[in-house]
């Protein structure tokens, strides 16, 4: 069976930095569907190395790069990750959460990888600049704090689903916050990914 391949956006050239319409766009093209995902090594809430290869030794991975600030919306996508964590682990895949500042460990029982100077997302082509906000400094402030970049420059939340030989199956970028894939959709290509799977474990050489 054909690995699952999907993209929610179009490759970006390495020098835009934003649309006609002001919005901030990535400044390389970002890791799509179908590409291998490059290696990373980070430390985890409790102070362990976690690398991608250990994650893929157990099979698929679910990795998101969260905006982490501290704020409300950041919790609340920690939480939605917390909903589908045991539907992620029942089909022995792994998740594992990325964001550039650390994350507080609270209950969480997957991994929370800090990416410091966010160099991990940048080989994920995740970096992204934000336009000039030509308004008054109240409104500017407030557009900045959407974006949850302080100095026009910062890290898109993306999510990407890996399967155990690194190549990646799904590949949704946030860029400005307005969306965010539906759990149901991650479950869905850990499906396709298992169902690819099976037949070589019924039929061992």
């Amino acid at each position: 069976m054909a690995r699952p391949v999907w993209s929610n956006h179009e490759p970006l050239g390495p020098q835009s930095t934003a649309d006609n319409r002001g919005r901030p766009v990535l400044v390389r093209p970002f890791l799509r569907a179908g590409e291998h995902a490059p290696h990373f090594r980070l430390l985890d809430q409790h102070g362990h190395m976690v690398t991608l290869n250990a994650l893929l030794a157990k099979g698929a991975v679910v990795l998101r790069f969260c905006r982490h600030d501290g704020t409300a919306p950041c919790f609340r996508e920690l939480d939605a990750l917390i909903a589908i964590h045991a539907e992620i682990d029942r089909r022995s895949a792994t998740l594992a959460a990325i964001a550039a500042q650390p994350l507080d460990p609270h209950s969480y029982a997957f991994p929370l990888l800090t990416d410091r100077g966010g160099r991990v997302a940048q080989t994920y082509g995740l970096t992204y600049k934000a336009p000039r906000v030509e308004r008054s400094p109240a409104t500017s402030e407030g557009h900045h704090n959407n974006l949850k970049q302080p100095h026009g420059a910062g890290s898109a939340p993306a999510t990407y689903v890996i399967d155990r030989e690194g190549g990646v199956a799904l590949a949704f970028i946030d860029l400005d916050g307005s969306s965010r894939l539906e759990p149901d959709q991650i479950l869905m290509a850990l499906e396709c990914l298992g169902s690819r799977t099976k037949p070589e474990a019924r039929n061992p050489r």
